[in-house]
């Protein structure tokens, strides 16, 4: 049997309550309507937020995956078959997917360390 109390705060079937239609910010815990929130419940000042912090260590990434590879292209690769100019995209690919998994990696850290990674209540 369902308590009194349990019933009263129902919502009639195929009715959402006011308190359906709005959730908190993952990171902020603001109210903010369901369709405003991402897949992941930031809202959209926290998501600008979490943009800013992300960017310098996505470069950061790219620099750390290209400059050993780079490095390594001075010291050997004039004994090579490719002239040097020939490295530039193979450069280019390695900091374009340092970029990627930077910005992938920076964001999960600042989304957990800002508590925003943990299921709502």
């Amino acid at each position: 049997m369902i308590p009194p109390s349990d019933v009263r705060d129902r919502a009639e079937p195929g009715t959402l309550g006011a308190e359906h239609d709005h959730q908190p910010c993952a990171s902020c815990r603001e109210l903010y309507p369901h369709n405003d929130l991402d897949r992941q419940l930031w809202c959209p000042s926290c998501r600008e937020d979490l943009g800013r912090r992300v960017r310098w260590g996505r470069h950061a990434a790219a620099l750390l995956v290209t400059l050993p590879f780079a490095v390594w292209i001075l010291l050997e690769g004039r004994s090579g078959v490719l002239p040097m100019w020939a490295w530039l995209l193979p450069l280019g690919a390695a900091y374009y997917l340092g970029y990627r998994i930077g910005r992938e990696v920076m964001r999960g850290y600042v989304r957990v360390k800002r508590g925003g990674a943990s299921d709502p209540d």
